[in-house]
C-alpha cells in the first residue's frame, strides 16, 4: 500500500495484538511515530492495545500526553483504554488517575481497574473495587466475573467465591466455557476440590484449560491418582493435551510414584513434540528422579538445550535422595562450570548428599 492511514494501521495493529506477536507490535509503534500519523480516537485506541500487550509503559505514556493535548482523554473508550494500559503496564496508579478523571464509568472502566488489581496480586483490594462496582449499579460482565473470580484465587476466598458463582448463575453466565473454567480452578485453588469437581462435570463443553484446571486441582492437593484418573479420561475424550497439561500430570506421577503412567506420557509428549519445551523437560527429570528412575532421569537431563538451577537442582536432588554422593558432588560442579549459580534448593541438596 502506497499510503498507510489510521484504518491500515489499526486493522494491522489489532491482528498482531490478537496473535500475541510482540515484536511485530513493537516495530508497528515504531514506524507509526516515523511516519508521523494524524491520530483520531480509534487509531489511540488501538496503540495504547499494543502498547498493554507487550508492556510499553513509556510509550503509553507518550501517547496520553497526546490524548490529553487533543482533548479525547475524557472520552470513555479512549479513557478505558488507557485504564487497561496503565493496568497491564503495571502502573495502577496511573490507572486510578485515568478512572478517577472520567466523567462516568461503565462496567469496561470498573473491569479493568478490578483486573489490574487481581493481576497485581492485590485480591482484597480487586474484590472491595468489584463491591463498590454493584453498589454504583453496575452489573457485571463475563470480564467482570473472570477478574473478580481470579482476586479470589489470590485471596484464598472460598466464600467471595461463592457468592459470585451465585451472582454468575443469576446473571445468566453460567453455561460460558471461560467462566466455567474460572470457576473450576477458583474452586480447587480455594481448596474445594468437591465443588470444583461438581462444575466441571456440569460444563456442556470442556476444553483443554477445563481439563489442565481440575487434574492441577487434585495434583497441588496432592491426589495423584484422582489426576492420573481425569488424564486418561481426557485422552479417551480425545481431548488434545498441551504443553501445560504435561508438567502438570508429570508432578502427578512424582507424588504416586507412577513411573509406568509417567512413561507411557513421556511417550505422549513425543508424539505432541513437547519434548523441547523447557518445562515439560524439567517435568519429566523431576519425575523420573522421585520415581527412582535416576538413569532415565539423567538421560533426560543431558538432552536438554538449556538448563536453569531447576533442572539442575532437580538432578542433583533425585542423587540426593538416593545417597550417591559421587554423582551429586559432579553434577554440583557441572552445574558451576556452565555458569548456573547454586540458590538454597541446590546447597540442600548437595548437604543431604
Amino acid at each position: 500500500i502506497p499510503i498507510h492511514d489510521a484504518v491500515s494501521w489499526t486493522a494491522l495493529l489489532t491482528s498482531f495484538a490478537e496473535c500475541g506477536l510482540h515484536k511485530e507490535l513493537s516495530d508497528c509503534l515504531e514506524q507509526i511515530e516515523l511516519e508521523d500519523l494524524p491520530f483520531d480516537m480509534l487509531m489511540f485506541v488501538s496503540v495504547l492495545k499494543a502498547c498493554s500487550s507487550i508492556g510499553a509503559l513509556d510509550k503509553g505514556r507518550g501517547y496520553h500526553t497526546n490524548i490529553i493535548k487533543l482533548g479525547f482523554e475524557k472520552h470513555l473508550l479512549v479513557g478505558n483504554s488507557l485504564i487497561d494500559m496503565y493496568a497491564k503496564c503495571r502502573n495502577l496508579q496511573g490507572a486510578v488517575n485515568v478512572f478517577k478523571r472520567l466523567p462516568h464509568q461503565d462496567v469496561v472502566s470498573w473491569s479493568a481497574m478490578i483486573s489490574g488489581y487481581a493481576e497485581q496480586g492485590q485480591g482484597g483490594v480487586a474484590l472491595a473495587v468489584y463491591q463498590e462496582m454493584q453498589s454504583e449499579g453496575i452489573k457485571p460482565s463475563k470480564v467482570t466475573f473472570l477478574s473478580a473470580l481470579k482476586a479470589c484465587v489470590v485471596m484464598e476466598d472460598l466464600f467471595q467465591g461463592k457468592l459470585i458463582h451465585t451472582q454468575i448463575i443469576m446473571y445468566n453466565h453460567g453455561p460460558d466455557m471461560a467462566v466455567g473454567n474460572a470457576l473450576v480452578d477458583m474452586y480447587a485453588k480455594c481448596g474445594s476440590l468437591e465443588e470444583a469437581q461438581k462444575v466441571f462435570d456440569d460444563m456442556p463443553a470442556r476444553d483443554g484449560i477445563s481439563w489442565n484446571a481440575i487434574i492441577q486441582g487434585y495434583v497441588e492437593h496432592n491426589l495423584g491418582i484422582p489426576a492420573l484418573d481425569l488424564y486418561s479420561k481426557m485422552r479417551r475424550e480425545a481431548v488434545t493435551a498441551n504443553k501445560v497439561t504435561f508438567p502438570i500430570i508429570l508432578r502427578g506421577c512424582s507424588i504416586t510414584k507412577a513411573i509406568v503412567e509417567g512413561r507411557q506420557i513421556h511417550h505422549d509428549i513425543i508424539r505432541r513434540r513437547f519434548e523441547l519445551d523447557l518445562a515439560v523437560e524439567s517435568a519429566l527429570v523431576d519425575m523420573y528422579a522421585k520415581c527412582g528412575a535416576m538413569e532415565e532421569a539423567c538421560k533426560v537431563f543431558c538432552t536438554m538445550c538449556k538448563k536453569d538451577v531447576v533442572s539442575w537442582g532437580t538432578i542433583l536432588g533425585g542423587h540426593a535422595q538416593r545417597g550417591d554422593w559421587g554423582s551429586a558432588r559432579q553434577s554440583f560442579i557441572n552445574m558451576q562450570r556452565q555458569g548456573c549459580q547454586p540458590d538454597g534448593w541446590i546447597f540442600s541438596s548437595i548437604l543431604s548428599a
